[in-house]
C-alpha cells in the first residue's frame, strides 16, 4: 500500500473496517509519503471492507476493498494459503494508492 500527502515524520495508522481494526503504526517518510505491506487478518469476514491511512495531524483517506476466500480483490495470489489464511493477506498496490493519493488532495480543496 502507498500514499503520500502526509507531513513529514507524521505519525500514521492503518486500519481494516467495517469493525475497525488496526493493522500497522508506521510514521511518513522524510517527502510525507506511506509504503507498507499490510495482511488482513485471517478470519476476517468476507465482502466490502474500507481501509484507512489515518495521519495524526493530515487527517483520513479511504480506499475499497473486497474480501473472499483466500484472497482480497487487489490482486493478491492466494497459491500458498491454508485454510486457516482464508481471506488472510492482501497486498494493496497501484490503483487504490492512487485513490488515497486523489481522495486526499480532493478533501485538501474542499
Amino acid at each position: 500500500m502507498k500514499a503520500s500527502g502526509f507531513a513529514p515524520g507524521e505519525a500514521v495508522e492503518i486500519w481494516l473496517h467495517s469493525t475497525p481494526i488496526k493493522l500497522l503504526s508506521t510514521t511518513a517518510s522524510a517527502d510525507g509519503t506511506v509504503s507498507a505491506t499490510i495482511t488482513i487478518p485471517s478470519g476476517t469476514d468476507f465482502g466490502a471492507r474500507k481501509i484507512e491511512v489515518r495521519g495524526a495531524t493530515s487527517g483520513s483517506v479511504y480506499a475499497s476493498l473486497i474480501v473472499t476466500d483466500g484472497l482480497a480483490l487487489t490482486g493478491y495470489d492466494s497459491t500458498g494459503t491454508t485454510a486457516a489464511g482464508i481471506g488472510a493477506s492482501a497486498l494493496i498496490l497501484g490503483g487504490i494508492a492512487f485513490m488515497m493519493v486523489a481522495r486526499r488532495r480532493a478533501k485538501a480543496r474542499a
